[in-house]
């Protein structure tokens, strides 16, 4: 199995799988148009032990190593996400306004919590995917229905019930698959403002966002507002 298949099957994202907060995306993006990134970040993961959750700071740390960095236009390195001045990760800041909006102790600011603590391995969340391949956006050519049906095994292996939440975006056919999957022996106890699904399973509260963070159309506002609403589920069931 070449690397680019054995990372589509085994490589899930970041984090750990016993952490409380869980999300659950289409797939990781990757840099527009960046020679040989694909195959960069295959390199990356196997070289850090081709771990199904790896830790997102030593990840991007075992990449950076690995290829010259595309930089904008005023010299700074456009995927910097852990440096000492960071830059914004579109997907990842509005999904820690959930956290801040759910009231997770600690998150106070998206772009701190971005640089020490998102998808870490012994952090607080579950950063996972669908596709185990990076993509810029959803019209990038990547064999994602291959390996759904197994990957979705293992998520509902480590989904035991004792997480908080589990939050699903993204609106393609691969979530729709998984919502189905995963809110299986569910019960659902309603919708948040904009229709956001919710149900229960066990301990745990299964959110459907039918839409990306990465929209331009997403407000920091929105995805804490959602964050405060599913809180209310939590407490009210």
């Amino acid at each position: 199995m070449d690397c680019d298949e054995e990372m589509a099957k085994n490589c899930f994202g970041y984090g750990r799988w016993t952490a409380p907060f869980w999300f659950i995306g289409p797939e990781q993006g990757m840099v527009e148009g960046k020679d040989g990134e694909l195959e960069f970040r295959c390199k990356a993961w196997q070289n850090r032990g081709s771990l199904d959750l790896d830790d997102c700071i030593k990840f991007h740390q075992e990449l950076e190593k690995l290829r010259t960095p595309k930089l904008n236009k005023h010299g700074k390195r456009i995927d910097d996400w852990h440096g000492e001045t960071p830059n914004t990760q579109k997907t990842w800041s509005r999904l820690i306004q959930f956290l801040m909006g759910y009231g997770v102790s600690g998150v106070t600011n998206h772009l701190d919590y971005q640089k020490h603590h998102w998808g870490t391995e012994n952090g607080q969340t579950c950063v996972a995917e669908l596709s185990g391949l990076p993509a810029h956006n959803s019209a990038v050519k990547r064999n994602r229905k291959k390996f759904l049906s197994p990957r979705l095994s293992k998520l509902n292996q480590f989904l035991t019930g004792q997480q908080e939440f589990v939050l699903l975006y993204g609106k393609t056919a691969a979530c729709e698959t998984a919502w189905e999957s995963l809110t299986q022996e569910s019960v659902p106890l309603g919708r948040c403002s904009r229709g956001e699904a919710v149900h229960r399973k066990d301990n745990t509260l299964l959110v459907q966002a039918r839409f990306h963070p990465a929209d331009r159309r997403q407000s920091y506002e929105m995805w804490n507002r959602l964050g405060k609403e599913v809180r209310v589920f939590q407490h009210s069931a």
